[in-house]
């Protein structure tokens, strides 16, 4: 499909999803990820390499795009985000490219809304994610905007999959020693990571080559313990949920959202059978006149409407 085209991206911690839109076409393609906070800044390099050859597989050139919208986790980084238009510059794009938070474009998503030409949204509301790490993020009807959390594994990130795979690992080591109860959570831990033994498992993870995210896969075993009736994974559930709760309630109470609707995003806000219904109970009674939906639109699909209403002046 020779032509002009315009690109939607959401940069997520482990992949890249790109939606690559013609006047007349559109097309999606997954690359790798574009955020190396923490890792190598050679992978924006492969990414966006790797992106140009999705693009030339369709007969589409760098020099045909006419605009990017890119939302990605850990643009708050100046670096990442010069390294970022660095790298789209030296494979041959010359157009504007929008980098914003990935929350940014989530809440877009959310509220079935993009920017207008002054950069304002006409509707109001917020929306949690939880998935990999948590954050809260919302605006109010006269253009205010709060955040919460978005400050990573090591600073924050609670009731996220990697905080709850530390809290999972933590309750196994202290079940080994007697300050915890036993917990089915040990057992499910050693069959996921082949383990045997308590210096099986200390032995995993200060390994050079440990990989921190690897600790959020950990984090559906919970709710397996849970349907189990794991009393040590219960408290951790309703631990992990409070957290989350907490990221609502600042952005609520500043810019009066109390009415509006609430958007649950990511893996363990929408889908986790331990948490999300302990997360319900808290926001249903704390804001009972809060909508709670089920964003229905993804938000590399906003990031590309933002693009084609910018760019393609639709």
């Amino acid at each position: 499909m020779k032509s002009k085209y315009v690109l939607g991206m959401d940069g997520g911690g482990s992949r890249t999803t790109v939606i690559v839109r013609t006047a007349d076409e559109e097309g999606t393609f997954r690359v790798g990820q574009i955020n190396f906070n923490g890792r190598n800044s050679w992978e924006v390099e492969s990414t966006i390499d790797a992106i140009c050859a999705e693009l030339a597989e369709r007969d589409l050139h760098p020099s045909d795009c006419l605009g990017i919208c890119l939302g990605s986790a850990g643009v708050n980084n100046p670096f990442l985000k010069q390294e970022i238009e660095r790298q789209f510059r030296r494979a041959g794009f010359a157009v504007e490219i929008d980098i914003c938070p990935d929350f940014e474009i989530a809440l877009w998503a959310a509220l079935d809304d993009v920017p207008d030409a002054t950069g304002r949204l006409t509707g109001a509301g917020l929306i949690l994610i939880a998935g990999t790490g948590s954050v809260g993020y919302g605006i109010a009807r006269d253009g205010r905007t709060k955040l919460t959390g978005a400050m990573g594994p090591l600073l924050d990130d609670r009731g996220g999959g990697i905080a709850i795979g530390r809290a999972i690992l933590r309750a196994v080591v202290c079940a080994a020693d007697g300050r915890y109860p036993p917990t089915t959570l040990t057992q499910l831990v050693c069959e996921q990571w082949k383990l045997t033994s308590l210096d099986d498992l200390v032995e995993h993870v200060y390994a050079p080559d440990f990989v921190l995210k690897s600790i959020g896969e950990l984090a559906p075993l919970l709710d397996r313990a849970v349907t189990a009736g794991d009393e040590v994974a219960q408290q951790i559930a309703a631990e992990q949920a409070g957290y989350l709760f907490e990221l609502i309630g600042p952005i609520v109470d500043e810019l009066d959202l109390g009415n509006e609707k609430l958007g649950l995003l990511g893996s363990i806000a929408r889908r986790s059978t331990a948490i999300r219904p302990y997360l319900l109970d808290m926001i249903r009674t704390a804001y009972p006149q809060l909508t709670i939906i089920e964003p229905t639109q993804t938000a590399v699909a906003a990031a590309t409407r933002y693009a084609r209403k910018r760019y393609m002046a639709e």
